[in-house]
């Protein structure tokens, strides 16, 4: 019998001051190695709580201080590799974050925090730091930021 895939939520927050994304490095990673706020689902709770419960535990950001204007349930993408599914959502805030001191609160088993740094980058960028299954719903986040304004 195959087991059901675990669900990781997470959420990426566009902070349209700066037209840019926000990113998270896990601790003791490769370089390279580089995320979107994400984390496994809890039993009965919903993938949205998850990714907003999440986003407050790796970054410090928490989502009920943002002014969010609009928020986009992406469709879940499988990933290749594991058995596993991310389920995500495009949250675009006017929010400025550029002076939030971020913070980890999630701990690895060796209670060292998951995340040690931070990045906002462009669109462009996200094609070279992301993995591969967080890039699966770049053109529709692409093309909910097109249609803000400001572009």
């Amino acid at each position: 019998m195959a087991h059901l895939p675990l669900v990781t939520c997470g959420i990426y927050l566009f902070d349209i001051n700066i037209r840019k994304f926000l990113i998270c490095h896990a601790t003791n990673a490769s370089w390279k190695t580089w995320s979107l706020p994400k984390g496994l689902k809890d039993n009965d709770e919903a993938a949205y709580d998850a990714a907003i419960r999440e986003l407050k535990e790796e970054t410090g950001i928490d989502a009920s201080q943002l002014n969010i204007l609009e928020t986009v349930e992406l469709p879940p993408v499988p990933y290749k590799k594991q058995n596993k599914v991310l389920e995500s959502f495009l949250v675009i805030t006017n929010t400025s974050l550029q002076d939030h001191k971020f913070v980890c609160a999630s701990l690895t088993k060796h209670n060292i925090p998951e995340v040690d740094r931070w990045d906002w980058i462009s669109a462009e960028q996200m094609k070279l730091k992301l993995h591969e299954s967080q890039l699966e719903n770049y053109e529709e986040i692409i093309a909910c930021i097109n249609r803000l304004p400001g572009k």
